[in-house]
């Protein structure tokens, strides 16, 4: 098992335990929601506040370079986004 830096939020690294197991999102948006104060239900959730906007763009920066899952697939596991909206949120934490 080993640690791995899955973002960084207000310059504070989010960390968690992978192991051969843990390729889901389920613990990435988990470590995301914890780092960052929101639940994973308002991430995947339609609120537009600032506050939770902003972790939803760490969680799909998150998810890209730590699975390199799809935008598709990021979207469909954020509550049903369209790839575009996750191609947006990739561009403005600098990963697309």
């Amino acid at each position: 098992m080993t640690s791995t830096t899955i973002a960084t939020i207000d310059g504070t690294p989010v960390t968690i335990r992978v192991t051969q197991d843990t390729r889901h999102g389920e613990a990435i948006l988990a470590a995301i929601a914890a780092a960052t104060g929101v639940t994973t239900a308002e991430i995947k959730g339609p609120d537009r506040a600032r506050h939770i906007v902003a972790a939803r763009f760490d969680a799909c920066a998150a998810l890209r370079q730590s699975l390199g899952w799809s935008m598709p697939r990021i979207g469909h596991f954020l509550g049903g986004r369209d790839h575009t909206t996750i191609l947006n949120a990739l561009r403005k934490r600098g990963v697309a």
